[in-house]
């Protein structure tokens, strides 16, 4: 980019032509410029933000104790190693949750429905064990969450944002609730590029007949290739718009080439369009500039039984409470309301109080 303007500067001192003339001609050298010049060092950045965002290094403090008390439950903590579809190795941890008799102070485990908690793009499971873990104890359900294919601990070179590779990390997350942990009311929960493939799988699980209860979609993108655009302009809103397409679109090619995926073709919008019974809750914050608000609603209109929640902050502000207490309600509803099994398992729950402070999302 520098470069481009350096060269600019030099065609217009030496030029005799109109400014609107040297404008527009100045435009065209930034275009043809872009391959030699820009293009390398862009697509490199583009690579590495859409299929190879960095890992998140963490410590085993950072998931937090093995055993301890959340919400009025004492909470187990159970790190294991899932293999999805792909053959690859992921990480994840698995907080189940007792309740302790009131009369003998005894404590038994039961398998509760369960949230399946996924990270965005560039962070880790751990960033589950603080509000998403106090939300999942709040309505007495168990929790999952997985670091997803290249991030954290698990295997893998490069990811989709969401797309194929990401959907096979949350089937595998399924795949062992079923039929290690026993449990079959399941509600997915993901943020950013996890909520894409929250969606993705709730469309496969649809197909396969065995849906999902619910979905909780915070800030997920509806279009990839207009959020890329949108977001190339803001940051960069000199550049001409012919520019930044070429540069987009060869962006767009070393993805496919390096990570077997075409950003072009990751329509989020479409997939939810094809939800026949799944009930999601949309999130989006009115400041949040990777993902502007306008890809919450959306999906939110293309959605058969879509809710909607939208809340001041950005994409990586903290989560205010009402908002944490709109993902609680909607999740207590499609896991246990009407269900002989959760008031069993759960005790009347449905009017305890969520102490946490605030969900702060650590990365895009």
């Amino acid at each position: 980019m520098g470069a481009c303007l350096g060269a600019g500067q030099i065609d217009a001192h030496a030029t005799d032509e109109p400014p609107q003339e040297q404008e527009s001609y100045l435009s065209s050298l930034a275009c043809s410029l872009a391959p030699s010049l820009v293009e390398k060092h862009f697509v490199q950045t583009a690579v590495q933000a859409l299929a190879r965002p960095p890992r998140r290094a963490y410590g085993r403090d950072a998931l937090g104790p093995s055993r301890t008390g959340r919400e009025g439950l004492i909470v187990t903590r159970e790190d294991v190693v899932l293999t999805n579809r792909r053959g690859l190795r992921l990480h994840a941890s698995f907080w189940s949750t007792a309740k302790t008799w009131a009369k003998t102070g005894a404590t038994y485990l039961e398998p509760r429905p369960a949230i399946v908690y996924v990270h965005g793009a560039g962070s880790s499971r751990a960033e589950a064990a603080d509000a998403p873990l106090s939300v999942a104890c709040a309505i007495g359900a168990s929790l999952l969450a997985v670091d997803t294919t290249a991030q954290g601990r698990s295997d893998g070179d490069v990811g989709s944002l969401g797309g194929d590779y990401e959907i096979a990390d949350v089937a595998a997350c399924v795949d062992w609730l079923r039929k290690e942990a026993k449990i079959d009311h399941i509600l997915l929960w993901g943020r950013s590029a996890g909520a894409v493939a929250c969606l993705g799988y709730a469309r496969e699980a649809e197909m396969n007949d065995a849906p999902v209860r619910g979905v909780i979609a915070d800030s997920a993108f509806s279009n990839l290739s207009d959020a890329c655009e949108g977001l190339f302009e803001r940051r960069a809103p000199a550049l001409p718009r012919a520019f930044r397409r070429r540069v987009l679109d060869a962006a767009f090619v070393e993805v496919k080439r390096v990570a077997g995926w075409d950003p072009r073709e990751r329509r989020v919008d479409e997939v939810c369009k094809k939800l026949a019974m799944t009930p999601v809750l949309f999130a989006g914050a009115h400041e949040d500039d990777l993902v502007p608000v306008k890809h919450a609603e959306t999906l939110h209109e293309a959605t058969r039984r879509g809710e909607l929640v939208l809340f001041p902050g950005t994409h990586n502000s903290p989560r205010p409470v009402q908002v944490l207490n709109s993902f609680r309600s909607f999740a207590r509803r499609r896991l246990m309301d009407g269900s002989a099994f959760a008031r069993r398992a759960f005790g009347d729950v449905s009017n305890s109080s969520l102490r946490i402070a605030t969900y702060s999302p650590a990365t895009p």
